[in-house]
């Protein structure tokens, strides 16, 4: 009888590559710089995540089309907490916070399983920028797959935004064989 499962010992392929899906999101905020370290941590062969790009050219770490589910943004910005994300400069992302949202919500229910210092370091995690996650995956050799969003109609960048995300990742020193990127024409 012959089955697919039932392998000969030195038969198998290669174990498959595991990829941190937004970093490791049940134990810190998703795509947070705090998310890719814990991805790296458990030793993840790569680390996936979505793209975005500020109004300034800055290209950002975001899954939503709006900041409501993963940042503050009722807080610090309320009249705008409905704005496409690709909609503000690159100063207004970074005061936002990333983290508080993970801890009031327990997503995962995992939150018990965070140290108290993880839990200090997750409520104050912030919008990662493409470069700065560039720059972990590079010193740790960590591949990089991440989906592009082109950005809404009147956006400046929006018909120069691969050309902006391509020079962050020259300029980021990782070696370019480890990135690869999906475009798309909007968000999820």
């Amino acid at each position: 009888m012959y089955s697919p499962c039932i392998k000969e010992k030195g038969t198998l392929g290669p174990k498959p590559a595991i990829i941190g899906h937004r970093g490791a999101p049940m134990l810190a905020p998703e795509n947070t710089l705090m998310s890719f370290e814990k991805t790296i941590e458990h030793g993840a062969d790569g680390l996936e995540t979505d793209v975005t790009i500020s109004w300034d050219g800055v290209p950002f770490l975001m899954h939503d089309q709006t900041l409501r589910r993963t940042t503050n943004i009722e807080e610090v910005f309320p009249s705008n907490k409905t704005k496409n994300a690709a909609s503000f400069i690159w100063n207004e992302l970074a005061e936002l916070n990333a983290g508080k949202w993970f801890l009031q919500d327990n997503p995962f229910g995992t939150k018990h399983l965070l140290s108290r210092e993880d839990r200090e370091k997750a409520n104050r995690q912030s919008i990662c920028q493409l470069s700065e996650l560039l720059k972990l995956a590079a010193t740790h050799g960590k591949s990089v797959i991440f989906d592009l969003f082109r950005p809404p109609h009147k956006h400046p960048y929006r018909n120069s935004f691969i050309h902006q995300t391509v020079t962050t990742i020259q300029r980021s020193g990782i070696n370019e064989s480890l990135v690869m990127t999906f475009h798309s024409l909007g968000f999820p």
